[in-house]
């Protein structure tokens, strides 16, 4: 996986499932700082990131794309035309970001959820479950290993 390649598994329908969001920490903070960057721009209302192509497994499907988008809403997620699409007002697209942000030295397999529980205020209700985890980081197990300890 390249530096700031991402990764989009999903399984379900369009509007159900689970949808897995992989990426370097580097990745996932490009991706964070591509919506900050569309949040400032007044001119701008979507951005659309290119996602890598390979074997989902476990996952049913590999998704092409995802595209982020301003609008007056909690944050959506669903699956549309095989790319992962994330919807919210700039507050609620703001603290989405912080949560890709935040994945700074991160261990290899570090994962977070991003779900709608009774309440969230940020989420919506029939947002998708979506998990953010961390590829091609330091492998803390090999590092443990290699450690000796």
């Amino acid at each position: 996986m390249a530096e700031n390649i991402i990764e989009i598994s999903f399984s379900g329908t369009h509007n159900n499932g689970e949808i897995d969001l992989s990426g370097s920490p580097k990745a996932l903070q490009y991706i964070g700082q591509l919506i900050l960057n569309l949040i400032n721009d007044r001119e701008q209302v979507i951005c659309v990131v290119e996602a890598a192509i390979f074997d989902p497994s476990p996952y049913n499907l590999c998704l092409k794309s995802l595209s982020i988008c301003k609008s007056n809403t909690l944050i959506k997620i669903l699956v549309l035309a095989n790319s992962l699409y994330i919807q919210g007002s700039q507050d609620t697209l703001a603290i989405f970001a912080s949560w890709l942000i935040d994945f700074d030295d991160t261990w290899c397999r570090h994962h977070r959820h991003i779900d709608y529980y009774e309440g969230n205020e940020w989420i919506d209700p029939r947002a998708i479950p979506l998990v953010i985890s961390v590829k091609n980081a330091i492998d803390r197990l090999d590092f443990l290993d290699s450690d000796g300890s």
